[in-house]
């Protein structure tokens, strides 16, 4: 998360406070999981914006698309 081009971002700025990046790595995190679990037929994934909420507040995703293939399938 600290590679990002945002990242200073999330450690506050204009008096605003610091983002929740615990949140942020346990969003990651959770996707890559889901991602695994679903033994190869989850092709796609995007969440777009990924607001941000204070430390301890945690993220929200505004929009998600998960492109998924049947089992056995291969991607087109």
């Amino acid at each position: 998360v600290e590679s990002l081009a945002g990242a200073p971002l999330f450690s506050g700025f204009r008096g605003r406070r610091a983002g929740d990046i615990e949140a942020i790595v346990a969003a990651i995190l959770g996707l890559a999981r889901l991602a695994e679990e679903s033994g190869g037929a989850i092709v796609e994934a995007d969440i777009n914006p990924l607001f941000v909420l204070a430390e301890g507040r945690g993220v929200r995703a505004g929009d998600a698309l998960i492109r998924r293939i049947a089992p056995h399938s291969k991607p087109v």
